[in-house]
């Protein structure tokens, strides 16, 4: 639903302003509901006729009206309708008292309502649900967008797929060539509406806190992502967790794609949750987090992407209008879903406190994870050597997963502090500072020495030493990466250059 302008004037046909105040509160009463529903003119307390002009659909209620007149606000449920209002309320507001004149009627009055529009339609109330009663609690808790099955589902709708192959081209270029990232960037950003910095500000200051960190954590910022730019105009990519600057930045992009899909061509408008930042060439590839290489993509097709070559990814999808494909593939993906669901549901089951050593060390990373109630330790927050990644989004090494397994059966007190230095000998002193192999392997292989059980440790010492031999031998002078140095080539940056100093004495 697309809204029109946000100035406080009077809606009528004439006039295709967004906001209207009526009786000062921007309220309608339910007499002038009732009646534009009958589509008469509404009358006041005193029984005389309010003598307010009837917009396009025939209704005289004073309502706000939508898309130059053409939809009702009264159409959308009454918690969005209350968002739209107190969104334009504040717009308004701000724009006053920073001595902001936004004209009735005017282009920027119309662009401006359009965002507001979009964003406030998507909002809604969260309520408590309360198990077993099939209904919720009346309190509200916090606005948010709504995330969708929709949109997490990592299965590909075959309108998905039609979009996907005939766009093939076009979208596996864009990963490797800059002119056609650009061209693909300004295809999805013209379906919507380019607002100025001043505006997109307005608009992203007047959403809930929620709303913000929706966008403020879309594409999961961590160390090495975008985050704005400093007083000197540099990129900020030092900090941790999502800022203003780039919530701000999303919300562009959100707007400018009209809230649709990058990578398809429906007109369907998606909730901002439903979507997240894309990298249009992968970080793991060397591509930059930065708006120049984003886009907004359906969150659940994008993650079983993940960070395979996007055209090869799409030739694997079957063809949609041969039906036997299409049934194999979604019968595969439904025993791919309920395996996996069954394999998290097998692990949570097991009290990893009562396995022996010797079998808990022969669990799979993302089994113990389950097992250890979801632990994030074993997923995510180190850097991946084989990606040569610009932030640690990575697992850590197999078999120092283990080794923290041990941890949180044997000495689960002190596992907070043992997961902080484990990511300190590797991520910083090794893959940030460029350290050497030999030491950041005798480092973890000692700490967890000194901190699991002499028995304990005495089953997992093999995996160990022989992660320490393979990591000695693949990386022998520090880490493939060095942050902030070279892009990811497999090399560190003194590698390099004594490769430049060995090819400038062949000349």
């Amino acid at each position: 639903m697309i809204m029109a302008g946000v100035s406080n004037q009077m809606t009528t046909q004439r006039n295709p302003a967004f906001f209207n105040f009526v009786g000062g509160d921007g309220q309608v009463t339910v007499a002038e509901k009732r009646a534009s529903d009958r589509g008469v003119a509404a009358r006041g307390t005193s029984g005389v006729t309010s003598g307010r002009d009837r917009c396009k659909r025939g209704k005289a209620c004073g309502a706000t009206c939508i898309a130059g007149n053409e939809d009702c606000i009264l159409d959308f449920p009454e918690p969005v309708q209350a968002e739209l209002r107190r969104m334009a309320q504040y717009v308004l507001n701000r724009a006053t008292k920073e001595g902001w004149a936004i004209v009735p009627g005017s282009e920027e009055d119309i662009q401006i309502g359009k965002g507001v529009g979009l964003l406030g339609s998507q909002l809604t109330r969260e309520r408590k649900y309360q198990r077993g009663t099939g209904k919720y609690k009346k309190e509200v808790t916090e606005r948010n967008f709504d995330t969708t099955v929709r949109g997490r589902s990592r299965a590909i709708a075959p309108s998905e797929m039609r979009d996907l192959k005939a766009n093939r081209d076009k979208l596996g270029n864009a990963e490797f060539d800059e002119k056609a990232r650009k061209a693909l960037q300004a295809e999805a950003f013209s379906r919507g509406v380019n607002l100025d910095r001043k505006s997109l500000e307005l608009i992203y200051d007047s959403l809930p806190v929620a709303a913000k960190t929706t966008f403020m954590g879309s594409g999961d910022p961590g160390k090495g992502s975008w985050y704005g730019k400093d007083g000197n105009g540099n990129d900020v990519t030092t900090l941790n967790n999502g800022t203003r600057d780039r919530g701000i930045a999303v919300l562009d992009m959100y707007i400018r794609q009209g809230g649709r899909d990058a990578y398809g061509n429906s007109k369907r408008v998606l909730s901002p949750a439903d979507l997240d930042v894309e990298h249009i060439r992968p970080v793991s590839k060397g591509g930059l987090d930065h708006p120049s290489n984003w886009i907004l993509a359906r969150s659940g097709a994008q993650r079983q992407r993940a960070n395979e070559e996007l055209g090869r990814w799409i030739d694997k999808l079957p063809d949609p209008s041969n039906k036997a494909a299409m049934n194999k593939y979604y019968s595969d993906f439904a025993k791919d879903q309920q395996r996996k669901n069954a394999a998290k549901a097998a692990a949570a089951a097991v009290d990893p406190r009562k396995l022996p050593d010797a079998d808990l060390i022969k669990v799979s990373p993302k089994n113990l994870r389950y097992m250890f109630n979801r632990d994030s330790f074993f997923q995510t927050g180190f850097y991946s050597p084989a990606g040569g990644t610009s932030r640690p989004n990575g697992a850590p090494p197999v078999p120092v997963s283990k080794a923290y397994g041990l941890v949180l059966k044997h000495n689960e007190g002190e596992a907070k502090e043992i997961r902080s230095l484990t990511k300190q000998i590797y991520n910083k002193n090794w893959f940030e500072d460029g350290g050497s192999t030999a030491k950041m392997t005798g480092d973890m292989i000692n700490l967890y020495r000194q901190r699991l059980p002499a028995e304990s440790f005495k089953q997992i010492e093999p995996q160990l030493k022989k992660w320490q031999a393979e990591t000695l031998s693949q990386y022998p002078s520090g880490p493939p990466r060095v942050i902030g140095g070279s892009p990811s080539t497999g090399k560190t940056e003194k590698d390099i250059m004594a490769d430049i100093d060995a090819l400038l004495k062949t000349i």
